[in-house]
C-alpha cells in the first residue's frame, strides 16, 4: 500500500505525517533488505516445517514438532519475519498508515503465538516444555542451568 502511494500520489507520504529524513537511499536500501531477509525466513521456515506446516491451529490440533532448522533458534520464524517485513514497510516509509500497520502485525502475532503455543502445549507436553526452555519466542538460544561464567570458560 505504501509503495502504491509513493508511485502514484508522492506526496501523500508527507500528508500521513511522514518525517522529512524518511526516505533516504540509506535508510531505503536497508529497509529493503530486512524486507528480502525476512521473506526468506518466511519461505525457509514454511518449508523446514514441512507436514507441520498450517495456518492458525486446526480442530486436530497441531502437527508434529519441529525443532530444526531456523526452529532451532527461534520457536516462531514464520511470525518473526512477518514483524520483520512489517517493519521494513514502516522503515521504508515510516507515516501513521504504516504505525498502525506495524502495531497491528505486532499485536494480532502477539496473540496468535499465544494459542498456538498452548495448542503445542497440550499436544507435545514435557517436549515443547523443554523446546521452549532451550529456544527463545523470537531468536535466541538459551543456556538454564549453566552459570554465565561457565559458559565463557575455555
Amino acid at each position: 500500500m505504501s509503495a502504491a502511494l509513493t508511485w502514484f500520489a508522492p506526496g501523500a507520504e508527507t500528508h500521513l505525517g511522514a518525517p522529512a529524513w524518511a526516505g533516504g537511499p540509506a535508510l531505503r536500501w536497508a529497509a529493503a533488505a530486512l524486507f528480502v531477509v525476512s521473506v526468506l525466513i518466511v519461505a525457509i521456515a514454511q518449508i523446514q516445517m514441512g507436514a507441520s506446516w498450517r495456518i492458525g491451529v486446526p480442530k486436530e490440533g497441531p502437527g508434529p514438532l519441529v525443532a530444526r532448522g531456523l526452529f532451532a533458534w527461534s520457536r516462531n520464524p514464520i511470525f518473526l519475519g512477518m514483524l520483520g517485513t512489517a517493519l521494513a514497510l514502516f522503515v521504508w516509509s515510516p507515516h501513521i498508515l504504516t504505525a498502525a500497520v506495524l502495531a497491528a502485525t505486532w499485536t494480532l502475532t502477539l496473540v496468535q503465538v499465544r494459542i498456538e503455543e498452548e495448542a503445542l502445549r497440550e499436544k507435545h507436553g514435557d517436549d515443547y516444555e523443554r523446546y521452549a526452555t532451550r529456544v527463545g519466542r523470537w531468536f535466541g538460544r538459551r543456556h538454564f542451568g549453566v552459570a554465565r561464567h561457565e559458559r565463557l570458560a575455555p
